[in-house]
């Protein structure tokens, strides 16, 4: 590979589209984003996107790339993005609506009428006996559209995900990936055909499926990187698992998003409740899952107070009342694994007269810390093996404050990484493998990942930490039934 060339890695993310340049060894050429406008959340528990903002800012970053880094060229470009995003589409690639993306929870309804077809013998053979349809599922998102927007759904020729509608709109074909369809196939990569025909004709509407590093089209010649070779990449959990250089049996990464993101790779598969496990790739595994807010609970807490996000850390890094403990459940749009509760609700505990903006600020850091704890603990026995070290990664990993705090929560050591964006980097080392630049994407990976900084756990805090865990847990059992009964209030009067 020349020093003239390189490889671009695009993750739609939830709250943004990110493009990163590389070269061969890792090293970090040009980065850009462009965010979204804001979220459209027209009835209550909807989160909706505009699908064309994606291929808009994939547009303008690329356009951008080729202008700073011109005469070098991009030899391949790899994609990423959120799942159980859902963009319901025309023979034409023409998006039919908005986008409804993981964060919403319209479909609790017809997941429950979905999950009531699936009788015990089907549910083991297809899946295990605790799997359940959920809000964020595509046979949820497909019947609901079907029951409740039945134009749009005589229309629509293919149900894509982010990254497979803007391979559509850059390349005109249309393609999935087996490991993003997560519980549509089976051992072998094959559309579980029983499971979506629980829609009817929703096996009609699935785009085909190939490898995710498999090159399917060139982009077309009104886009800034024209001819460029593009690859089908896969989810952002899988692309970080490649770009965090988590490899190995015993390897493990986070990513520090919206959402926090959890997974592990190991030789044996042990069942665990609420963690998904991939359908093996030859001799390993991934066990992973998501939680539903992250960095978003920090941004949530910013609009709150009218703060900027800044802010919101320095008030946290001042907090100093830790001997009366204010714990926070970040349960703000219910939460995904390893609980998956569509109707969880946020709260705050313990409150007195003596807590401050501060202590609410921390609080909020910590509870997401929490969630990742558990969700954590989860995959540990997925995996069969102890987390002792743990490769970071994200946006919501620049801060210190908040690094250090999950380290001391998890009680784990966390390694961050130089390259953050493992979303990108990933998505870059797929193209890279798909063009043959490297023989694998597991020898590129351990090649091309640095570790930037490392947080160990503070023991002083151990003793409180372990206490404020336990009444997470304990909070959340106790209110369960209050947070259920306010769901439903809010979804009879709306």
């Amino acid at each position: 590979m020349r020093d003239t060339e390189y490889l671009m890695g695009i993750d739609i993310g939830t709250t943004a589209v990110k493009g990163s340049a590389y070269t061969v060894d890792g090293q970090c050429l040009f980065s850009a984003g462009r965010a979204y406008d804001n979220l459209a959340t027209v009835e209550p528990g909807w989160v909706e996107q505009d699908p064309r903002q994606w291929v808009t800012a994939i547009g303008s970053i690329a356009e951008e790339a080729h202008n700073q880094l011109a005469p070098a060229r991009c030899i391949g470009i790899g994609l990423t993005s959120q799942v159980n995003t859902h963009v319901f589409v025309d023979a034409s690639g023409n998006a039919l609506m908005p986008a409804i993306t993981w964060q919403d929870q319209r479909c609790t309804e017809s997941a429950e009428i979905v999950d009531a077809k699936i009788d015990d013998t089907m549910r083991a053979a297809l899946w295990d006996e605790n799997f359940h349809i959920d809000a964020t599922n595509l046979l949820s998102r497909a019947h609901w559209v079907k029951s409740m927007r039945p134009e749009i759904w005589e229309n629509t020729r293919f149900v894509f995900s982010p990254k497979d509608y803007c391979l559509f709109q850059l390349t005109g074909v249309a393609a999935a990936d087996a490991i993003s369809s997560i519980g549509l196939v089976d051992s072998t990569g094959m559309y579980l055909l029983p499971a979506l025909s629980l829609v009817e004709s929703l096996p009609d509407r699935m785009p085909p499926l190939h490898a995710i590093t498999e090159v399917l089209g060139h982009t077309h010649s009104g886009f800034a990187l024209s001819d460029c070779p593009v690859t089908l990449g896969v989810m952002d959990a899988w692309a970080s698992l490649y770009g965090s250089g988590a490899v190995r049996h015993g390897d493990v990464f986070q990513i520090a998003g919206t959402s926090e993101i959890i997974g592990a790779h190991s030789n044996d598969a042990f069942a665990a409740p609420g963690v998904v496990t991939f359908p093996p790739i030859p001799g390993w595994y991934l066990h992973a899952g998501p939680t539903q807010l992250g960095g978003d609970a920090a941004n949530w807490f910013a609009d709150f107070m009218e703060i900027d996000l800044a802010m919101v850390f320095k008030l946290a890094a001042g907090a100093k009342n830790h001997r009366e403990p204010l714990l926070f459940l970040p349960h703000l749009m219910g939460e995904r694994a390893p609980i998956w509760d569509t109707k969880a609700k946020g709260i705050f505990v313990g409150l007195t007269r003596g807590h401050t903006r501060s202590d609410f600020a921390y609080a909020v850091l910590e509870g997401v810390a929490h969630a990742a704890r558990l969700l954590a603990s989860r995959v540990e026995i997925a995996a069969g093996y102890s987390i002792d070290v743990i490769r970071l990664s994200g946006g919501a990993s620049r801060s210190d404050l908040w690094c250090q705090i999950k380290a001391n929560v998890m009680n784990c050591r966390l390694q961050r990484l130089r390259n953050r964006d493992t979303g990108t980097f990933g998505a870059a080392l797929l193209a890279g493998v798909g063009l043959n630049v490297y023989p694998d994407v597991f020898s590129a990976a351990a090649d091309a990942v640095q570790i930037e900084r490392e947080f160990e756990p503070q023991d002083a805090l151990r003793d409180r930490c372990d206490l404020m865990h336990d009444a997470y847990l304990e909070t959340y059992e106790a209110v369960k039934l209050v947070s259920h009964r306010f769901h439903d209030f809010a979804r009879r009067t709306k």
